[in-house]
């Protein structure tokens, strides 16, 4: 129950939502969004070969009394082809995940894993055409491991 089995559970989770969810490219062809680890790879060959994806990063942890919290952002891009409303494609895909994540039943990912409110996004002002691109947070809470307390030593004798 590591942040990484989380991040790891998100990402498998969130594969299975995006699965049948198709976005244009530049040229026009549909794609399916991609899930990716962290940070994108270095870029390939062909121009918009990795788009439209998902990546699934941390960025912030905590411990407080045997409870974690994790924030992982979800950093969404798409390409865009030219025509008019083009940011209309980024938010058709935060709003697939968004109503994905409030899907969960519970708010509970793989019985472990609690999803808090509020989920936030937002947009830069400033676009690199033809992307555009969006952050999703989310907080996620998970029971954590505790280090034994002094008096369990000698009530109960664990370290005898």
């Amino acid at each position: 129950m590591t942040e990484n089995h989380l991040l790891r559970t998100l990402r498998l989770w969130l594969a299975g939502e995006v699965k049948g969810f198709r976005l244009p490219d530049t040229s026009g062809e549909e794609k399916p969004v991609q899930i990716i680890n962290g940070w994108p790879p270095p870029k390939k060959g062909t121009a918009g070969e990795d788009w439209p994806f998902i990546v699934v990063r941390p960025v912030s942890g905590s411990c407080d009394d045997g409870r974690n919290s994790v924030t992982v952002q979800l950093a969404c891009g798409v390409l865009t082809d030219g025509t008019q409303d083009e940011h209309e494609r980024l938010i058709n895909l935060i709003r697939h995940v968004l109503n994905a994540l409030a899907g969960l039943p519970d708010a509970m990912l793989d019985h472990r894993y609690q999803l808090e409110s509020p989920i936030t996004w937002q947009m830069a002002d400033e676009q690199p055409y033809p992307a555009w691109l969006a952050i999703i947070t989310t907080v996620w809470d998970f029971a954590g491991i505790t280090a034994p307390h002094e008096l369990e030593a000698t009530t109960f004798g664990y370290f005898d």
